[in-house]
């Protein structure tokens, strides 16, 4: 089953954060999705799993447009790509938007 684009749009909601406080990722997004993320905090996200998991934050599957812009990812830990991680095709656009002590080296797993 495929699902329809998803647009987050916290642009009017300055402040906004979402919280994975260490235990989970905070998006995954199914293959051949679009999604918008806009003017969001994503914090602590954390990708668990066998080794090679991707994005603690974002995670996206194969062939997605990814759009983030005005975010700001701090936290977020991985095995893969600490905060995003977009899978084989995708498209991703990243603009002004900030990433600060993001890990994607597996070691905080």
């Amino acid at each position: 089953m495929k699902y329809g684009p998803l647009a987050i749009n916290a642009a009017d909601a300055p402040g906004l954060m979402i919280k994975g406080g260490g235990a989970a990722r905070l998006f995954s997004v199914d293959e051949s999705v679009t999604a918008t993320f806009i003017g969001l905090r994503l914090h602590g996200g954390r990708a668990v799993g066998g080794g090679t998991s991707p994005g603690g934050a974002i995670s996206t599957g194969n062939v997605t447009r990814l759009t983030i812009q005005h975010c700001r990812f701090d936290a977020n830990v991985a095995d893969i790509g600490g905060a995003v991680c977009a899978g084989y095709g995708s498209i991703t656009t990243i603009d002004d938007s900030t990433f600060i002590g993001n890990d994607g080296s597996g070691a905080g797993n």
